[in-house]
């Protein structure tokens, strides 16, 4: 069984910032998941909500800031600095966009750009990261970029370990991806 660290250490620390990883790293998770959105110039960055205002009491949506703006108000923590901190402590890494949002796929296109840029260090780190959108009315969409079958994952949430079984069907790297289900 392995214990994915849901938004980090998100009930000590707030979900997705640097301070959750870390902790997760600390607590011995075996893996991140994270949430990611795209700023107005195109960063990466882990945040759930398309909105501010559950995490820092403001109201603006995190897709009309540059990442610059975002630094001075929430202090997001950008993917491409998740990954390096996965591949440096050897922790596997979930990564799911959301969606509905006003770049459309352009999401995507730069998470793919990212890991393929990285993907000898990934290799070369031994860990596992995995990508899934929702934009299928179907069910999720998960590309693989390394082969692992995981029949559980569980997060920390709230100090306390909450378990979901996840069922998925893997492909080829760089694949489209295939239908699986999260329950």
């Amino acid at each position: 069984m392995r214990i994915y660290a849901h938004r980090g250490a998100s009930g000590e620390f707030t979900e997705g910032s640097e301070a959750a990883y870390l902790a997760a790293v600390e607590q011995g998770a075996d893996g991140f998941e994270c949430d990611v959105r795209l700023t107005k110039d195109k960063q990466i960055i882990c945040y759930h909500d398309s909105n501010a205002k559950r995490l820092s009491k403001l109201d603006f949506k995190v897709a009309d800031k540059d990442y610059a703006e975002l630094r001075q108000s929430i202090n997001p923590f950008r993917l491409d600095q998740l990954l390096d901190l996965a591949i440096l402590n050897q922790k596997d890494l979930l990564i799911e966009s959301k969606h509905p949002v006003p770049s459309g796929g352009e999401i995507e296109k730069q998470i793919h750009k990212l890991l393929a840029t990285k993907m000898k260090q990934i290799e070369k780190s031994g860990i596992q990261v995995f990508y899934m959108d929702t934009l299928t009315e179907s069910g999720v969409r998960v590309r693989e970029y390394q082969h692992l079958e995981i029949d559980q994952i569980n997060r920390f949430t709230d100090s306390k370990v909450a378990r979901c079984a996840v069922w998925m069907q893997f492909t080829h790297p760089l694949a489209t991806g295939s239908k699986g289900l999260i329950s």
